[in-house]
């Protein structure tokens, strides 16, 4: 059973098209040249069901057998 609805997940390079593509909306900053960046180091909260499946973002989880609270 996932005990949290909302993660906080980092966002970079590899996940940011993901999380546009479900409508999130990261803050930009101009860039250099006058582009648009995301800041580096950007972190952003998301429903836990939106976590792209081979995710490194941790979710906390209580076993239904024994009823240990993990993080996986």
């Amino acid at each position: 059973m996932i005990l949290n609805e909302i993660t906080k997940v980092k966002i970079g390079t590899k996940n940011i098209k993901h999380y546009l593509s479900l409508g999130y909306t990261l803050p930009y900053e101009k860039a250099s040249k006058g582009r648009l960046r995301v800041k580096k180091g950007l972190w952003l909260e998301v429903n836990t069901s939106d976590i792209p499946r081979g995710s490194s973002a941790l979710i906390d989880v209580k076993c239904e057998l024994c009823g240990k609270n993990r993080k996986i």
